[in-house]
Order: structure tokens, then sequence, then C-alpha cells
């Protein structure tokens, strides 16, 4: 006999199949009220779109460029986010580019099919001529890819911009504060560390969350419970959805045996994981912890501003890994007791790295797709006149130049293998700050933060295209797709 559950399963999937054809579509039609249209007055690559329906009823809008509006276009469907069990949706589309017409379709839907609008159209807007992005005319040619970069425009009220491999800007966020560093993350969201600019370096006491609606989703003041410390120059999500930082930490120090004061103040490192929904402290970890200040060599020049934490990442396994500028070594913690696993640098035997690849003044170290450790090697202390570039590829260089390195670290042999080099050309060197990642595999992005350009190389280092921008962006960062709430758009297809 069928159990009463089969049988109602059973009921549901006729009645579905009843009601659905090709693609999920319904054979009766959900009805569909007002569909309103407008440009949003704060941003003039965001347009609204408010739906009426009846209750209980799913809807999102999916829209692309009208290809006779312009010269060049793509065929790329792009798709809001879903507004769930309402009778009025609105709806938010993003990833416009300016003066540009689109069409579109609401899409109605619930758990057994759905109802598909009428095509509409509408035209962006002139991009606003306060926003600080003037790229020059086809500086960009040469360079495909699919994705977009995102960086910031680091000034008194900055930016969060996006682009896409045309240069063209596509998506932008107006700050009430200077954007220090942002992080586009899993979250399909932005998260930045922002500064009234009083502090130094890419540091901050303010932390906020942006959606691609322009929508603030999180904020939080230095000194508002659990959050009592300054910030800089890293800000993600963890796995969990915890805030990860760097920290800036201080303790007093006598260092008169050294030639200091007895109670000097040494300032240093630390990391701070922190839960955004519980404003709770998750872990914490200071660089005091497991390193004197007594055992550095150069610690009177650099105790107001000891070692220079620049990067934070975590592993698979759970540790983190910091890279600190002014010793020009990466360390590794562990992400459980706080105990420095090794050093990898200049002065460190825990990991072997050949004398022509270690690095000097580093940033943005980060995983890649494959699992290697990605470095920017900013190159501003050991490349000297007569000293041969590590390529051979490449000629020797009478001048410092930055450099892109990927290396696989055999933590059993202790032994550090270089992946690969890109050596990029010697007007783009950045001194400091800057970022550099792989696009593909002939395709890398360099943000060359002192001279304010993002660079696109091929695998020599060769410029392909670059793009010079009005103020400094501390990095720039590649963002293969938006992964922009697209899971509901195949739900009927799928079943």
């Amino acid at each position: 006999m069928l159990s009463r559950l089969y049988i109602f399963a059973l009921a549901l999937l006729i009645l579905a199949c009843a009601r659905r054809g090709e693609e999920g579509v319904c054979f009766i039609p959900h009805e569909i009220g007002t569909i309103e249209i407008y440009q949003r007055p704060d941003n003039s690559l965001r347009v609204g779109i408010d739906v009426q329906t009846n209750p209980g009823k799913d809807v999102y809008v999916t829209y692309w460029e009208k290809c006779d509006s312009r010269l060049e276009c793509n065929d790329k469907k792009y798709y809001s986010d879903l507004s769930s069990a309402d009778t009025l949706h609105h709806l938010v589309l993003v990833v416009l580019k300016p003066a540009t017409t689109y069409e579109f379709q609401v899409v109605v839907q619930d758990e057994l099919c759905k109802t598909l609008s009428s095509t509409y159209e509408f035209t962006t807007n002139l991009l606003s001529p306060w926003v600080p992005y003037f790229p020059k005319p086809d500086s960009m040619k040469q360079v495909s890819f699919s994705g977009y970069v995102a960086f910031q425009a680091r000034k008194d009220q900055g930016y969060l911009l996006m682009i896409d491999d045309t240069g063209e800007l596509v998506w932008y966020q107006k700050a009430p504060m200077n954007v220090k560093v942002s992080k586009y993350t899993w979250k399909n969201t932005f998260l930045s560390i922002l500064s009234d600019d009083t502090l130094r370096f890419s540091s901050g006491n303010h932390i906020a969350e942006v959606g691609l609606d322009g929508n603030v989703l999180f904020e939080v003041e230095k000194g508002e419970g659990a959050f009592n410390k300054t910030v800089h120059h890293e800000i993600d999500f963890d796995e969990n959805g915890n805030i990860m930082s760097l920290t800036y930490e201080q303790e007093v120090v006598d260092l008169s045996s050294v030639g200091g004061g007895k109670q000097d103040i040494v300032r240093g490192d630390g990391i701070l994981i922190y839960d955004p929904v519980k404003n709770e402290k998750v872990w914490e970890w200071s660089v005091f912890d497991v390193f004197s200040p007594l055992d550095y060599a150069n610690i009177l020049n650099e105790r107001g501003d000891w070692l220079h934490a620049n990067a934070l990442v975590k592993d698979t396994l759970g540790n983190y890994l910091i890279s600190f500028r002014n010793c020009s070594q990466i360390w590794k913690i562990d992400g459980v007791t706080g105990a420095l696993i090794w050093r990898l640098g200049r002065g460190s035997e825990d990991l072997f790295l050949p004398e022509d690849f270690l690095f000097n003044g580093q940033h943005n170290i980060h995983f890649d797709t494959e699992g290697y450790l990605v470095i920017l090697d900013n190159g501003n202390r050991h490349a000297q006149p007569g000293v041969r570039n590590a390529n051979p590829d490449y000629p020797a260089r009478s001048k410092p130049v930055s450099r892109m390195l990927t290396l696989h670290i055999d933590e059993e042999t202790r032994k550090v293998d270089v992946v690969g080099e890109v050596v990029f050309p010697e007007v783009y060197m950045t001194e400091s700050q800057g970022s550099a990642g792989r696009i593909s595999d002939e395709l890398v992005l360099f943000n060359s933060s002192t001279k304010n350009i993002l660079s696109f190389v091929n695998s020599k280092g060769e410029a392909l295209g670059s793009l010079l921008l009005e103020y400094p962006s501390y990095r720039a960062q590649y963002i293969p797709d938006l992964n922009h709430s697209k899971a509901y758009v195949n739900k009927f297809i799928e079943e």
C-alpha cells in the first residue's frame, strides 16, 4: 500500500508537470501587476525595478544589452537578486554601462513553475562627472578576459570601482570616508576598511560591508563592543563569515640593553578574527606572543612600526600566513595555538628559497586557484645595478623592478619551488603597496599603487594594456564571476 506521503509527493509532481512546459514555464501564467522602472538617484549605473505580484511569489529580472544601441556589445545575460514571497518586489539592476540601452524581462515563479513578462527596455544615464575614473580610449584593445577588476579610489570621500575587460566602468560606490582597503568577498559583497584619513598607511577604525545594490549590510566603528582595535592593510571574510584583519598591537619594552630606553613603546601587529553578527572576538594573536623585539636587529629604528604587516591569508588547514614588509618575510601561524610554524624570506633558514628569488618589501600574498602562494615582490631594496634577474629569459636589470612570484612550498622537505615569475616593466614599479595576480595563464593584473596604474601584462611581463588612475588604489582584484544570485534561474531546468 502506498504511503500517504508518497501519494502526496506524486500528486505534487503530477500537478507540477501539468502546470509547466518547456524550461519550467507555466501553462497558466502567474499574474504580473505594475512594473515600474526608475533610475537610482544616487548612482548612474544602477536601475531600480518595482514589480507587483500576488502573495507568495518569487521575482527576479534578467537583462542584457540591446545590441543596436552600441557599436560593440555582448550577448551576456545578467540577473538581479531574488525577491522572495512578497507582493511588492524592489529589485536593483547592477553592473551596467553608462548611456546604454538594455532589454529585460521580469520572471515570477513559485515552487511549481515560472512566468516571463514581455520584453521591456531602459537606457542608463551618462556617468556622473565626479566619479574619479577616466580611461584613455583603446587602452585595453589588446586585453581580453571574462570577468571584472575591482579597485579603489583613495581620497577623502573614496570610491569602490569595477571595470570590465574593455576598461569601461560598470559599477561604483561612493563612500563617506577614505577607502583604505577593500575586498570583494565570497558573499558577493565588498568589505572595506575606512578612515577619516587621520590615520596613516592602510589603517582605519571603521569597517563596512556593502552589497552590489549599494545597501550597507554591516558597519562597525572602533569602540563598539568587541571591536576595540585599529585594523589595517587586510580585510576579508573567513569560511565561517567571520571578519579577519590585521591589527596594531603595542607594548612597553625595556630596550636599554640594545641602546634604547627602559620603557620604549614598540608598535607591532596582530590578527583579529571577529564575528560581526554576535559582535564578539573569535580569536586574536599578537606578534609579541612569538617574537621578542630584543631579537630584532633594527628594532631601534623600527620601534614605531616594527615589522609592518601588510597581508593576511588563511590556508585550507586553518593556519594564517602574514606578510611582513620591513623584514621581507612571510610567517605561518598556527590558527589554534598561535605558535610560529615557519618563516620564509630573508634572514630565515626555516624554508629554503634560492637567493635569486628572495623577495623584498613584498605585498599582497594570496593563494591562487592551484593552491600556490603568490607574492608581489615590490623589489624596493635588493635590485642593485649589475644584479641579474632570476629568470634567464630576461636580460640583466640595472634598476629595481617589481615582479610576481608563484611558489610551491613543500613543508616536509622545507623546500620552496618557484613555479612562476613575471617581471613587470621598470616604469610600473611600485616601491610600496600594490598587488599582482593571474587572470589566466597568459594574462596578469598588476596594480602599481605608487604610479597610479593598472597594468595588464602577459607571462613575459610585456604590457598589453594599462589604465592610468586619477587616485591611487591599494590593491586591484580580479573577479572571475560575480556569482550574482543565479541559482534560482535554472531551478526548473535542473529538475
